[in-house]
């Protein structure tokens, strides 16, 4: 039965999605063991789940074939599998990390000396640590590259396209370590709602010009928009040893967010001007910055001032980026 294009955008765009990011989300957050890998599985393969959803029932086995087997399309749609990747990697390697660098922290506060082996132990943990760092970086980096176009047709756009990987790759790193310092924090979940607003807006300007990538976009998005609102109701529980449980959802987002809006720059005949474009791409940090700002008046986190602080530059930012996409950009 056909529903019409916006209908069927809205169900297999928007609703499911949600759908899955609810049970997902609330999986990660209230289970352990099983439940959290199957929650982790319904999250990263909910693009995939969408984009099978939207093929025709006719076309499904052509759909898988291609995905499967053939190379894609376009580059950008290898994102169906380097979200699972860059999500495992975060996964895997973040809360160990974060694990080695805590304990360090606590021994290097201790007033009672330490051993000589533990020392060796606590130095060899930090350097396994910057290691794992570097390893995230190079996947990181490797993920974005393969996602923009190359060759014939493309030699306007070489020096965006050289540089876009780099960019991807400092936003993901630095907006993640931002947002995740915010969810140690009483009261800095609210952040997550700041990577919901960044990837809204930015699967905003890319349905401007490229409906497909915008509708990928899209979905990420309401798979953003549910994690923000699940972890609000429930309130997500922090182990001190792995850190935060949703420190692999903010990365693959956030990594996703920036690597959509990158290769939508490419394709575009009018791209963002450049201030613009980096103020999206770190918004989340720019974010944290300013509440770091308030909160030397103010240091309660959950304080009405902050809170409404927190708001209003959210607001202004919205305002700033309704200025841009109706005035600056002649295309749009």
């Amino acid at each position: 039965m056909d529903i019409g294009f916006e209908a069927k955008v809205g169900v297999v765009r928007v609703l499911l999605p949600v759908l899955l990011g609810v049970l997902a989300v609330w999986l990660t957050l209230r289970t352990r063991g099983v439940g959290v890998f199957f929650g982790g599985a319904l999250f990263v393969f909910g693009l995939a789940i969408s984009e099978f959803a939207n093929s025709s029932a006719s076309g499904s086995i052509g759909w898988l074939r291609e995905i499967l087997v053939s190379s894609p399309k376009e580059p950008w749609m290898r994102m169906l599998w380097v979200f699972p990747v860059v999500f495992l990697v975060s996964r895997f390697l973040f809360p160990w990390c974060f694990g080695v660098i805590w304990r360090n922290r606590f021994k290097s506060l201790s007033p009672q000396p330490e051993s000589l082996g533990s020392k060796v132990i606590g130095q060899g943990g930090i350097l396994a640590a910057i290691g794992a760092i570097a390893v995230f970086a190079m996947a990181v980096y490797a993920m974005a590259y393969i996602l923009f176009p190359r060759g014939a047709g493309y030699e306007d756009k070489a020096s965006m396209i050289f540089w876009s990987p780099w960019l991807i790759l400092a936003a993901t790193s630095i907006n993640g370590f931002a947002v995740s310092c915010s969810l140690h924090k009483n009261g800095g979940g609210r952040f997550l709602w700041t990577l919901v607003v960044q990837f809204g807006c930015i699967a905003v300007c890319i349905l401007q010009g490229y409906a497909s990538l915008g509708e990928w976009a899209l979905v990420l998005a309401s798979l953003g928009g549910v994690t923000a609102l699940i972890a609000t109701m429930t309130g997500a529980r922090e182990d001190s040893r792995s850190g935060h449980p949703l420190i692999s959802h903010v990365h693959a987002l956030g990594f996703a967010s920036v690597a959509f809006l990158s290769v939508s720059q490419v394709y575009s005949w009018s791209p963002l001007p450049i201030w613009f474009l980096l103020l999206l791409c770190f918004l989340p940090t720019v974010h944290v910055l300013l509440d770091l700002l308030i909160a030397m008046v103010s240091p309660n986190p959950r304080s009405a001032f902050r809170i409404v602080w927190w708001l209003a530059t959210l607001i202004a930012f919205i305002g700033a980026f309704y200025w841009v996409v109706l005035y600056s950009v002649p295309q749009w």
